[in-house]
């Protein structure tokens, strides 16, 4: 689903379309359900226009219907049934197909669509895209690595997960959550304040801690170093200004760059 990370199954919204030189459709303005007379001229409202109620690169399941409406009556002879999203270049709105799940044509009825095709709708027939919800809940899974959501009363969602992600609830949508809108959500007080609260001993297995800012300090009222170390086994490879405890002569030993020299201390 590329970047998209949710998906929306409306209950109803519908527009006229046309075919242009890719896949992809062109939605057409409310003069269009004026211009041609059927069930939906009398009733269908800016409101319901597809592309005032999905919202752009947001994943949705559609119905592309070819019609022909001779004599003022609306007749369906092919249609595509599918996920795809909107877009907007400059002032139009286009319904980019990403994947067709079903066709039906009236001699073989409704069948699964082949693996990555999609139907070249005719340029001069009457196109209607309406968004559906599956009749399937098979078909609710069209993306792998999904799990079925409701961001809306009484209508299934699916929400891809992507790699290395969580499932969340973020600016009144579910969707994946990746590690920046993971912190967004927590916020940095939210993190620094969990590790504030904890009583228990922080294990680290990393082998640095690197405070990067050249004013930081560690202020604590005791510093252990470990007793590790002797004359025949230091550190190897150690950066200069490095302390260790040589458990062996009992001193605190700093690397100057060149050797380990013992610690001079005030008189005890």
């Amino acid at each position: 689903m590329k970047n998209t990370k949710k998906m929306r199954t409306s209950n109803f919204s519908v527009a006229y379309a046309q075919a242009t030189d890719t896949t992809d459709l062109l939605l057409l303005d409310l003069s269009e359900f004026k211009n041609h007379k059927n069930e939906y001229t009398n009733i269908i409202t800016e409101d319901f226009l597809l592309q005032n109620c999905i919202p752009v690169k947001q994943n949705f399941f559609y119905k592309i219907e070819q019609c022909d409406c001779s004599d003022h009556k609306r007749s369906v002879n092919f249609y595509e049934k599918g996920v795809g999203e909107l877009y907007k270049k400059g002032r139009k709105f286009y319904l980019k197909r990403e994947r067709a799940t079903f066709f039906s044509d009236h001699d073989s009825g409704e069948y699964p669509a082949p693996p990555n095709a999609l139907h070249n709708f005719d340029p001069d027939s009457h196109i209607i895209v309406k968004s559906i919800i599956p009749d399937q809940y098979l078909e609710l899974f069209v993306y792998p690595n999904s799990v079925l959501c409701s961001i809306e009363p009484y209508t299934p969602t699916p929400v891809e997960l992507e790699e290395s992600t969580l499932v969340g609830r973020l600016n009144d949508s579910i969707q994946s959550i990746d590690k920046d809108e993971l912190r967004q959500i927590l916020t940095d007080q939210n993190i620094v304040g969990a590790v504030q609260d904890n009583t228990n001993n922080l294990l680290l297995n990393s082998k640095v801690v690197d405070l990067v800012h050249g004013d930081s300090r560690i202020s604590t009222p005791l510093v252990h170093v470990k007793s590790i170390h002797s004359n025949s086994r230091r550190p190897k490879n150690p950066a200069r200004g490095s302390l260790i405890f040589n458990d062996e002569t009992g001193n605190f030993e700093g690397f100057d760059g060149n050797n380990w020299i013992p610690l001079q201390w005030g008189a005890r």
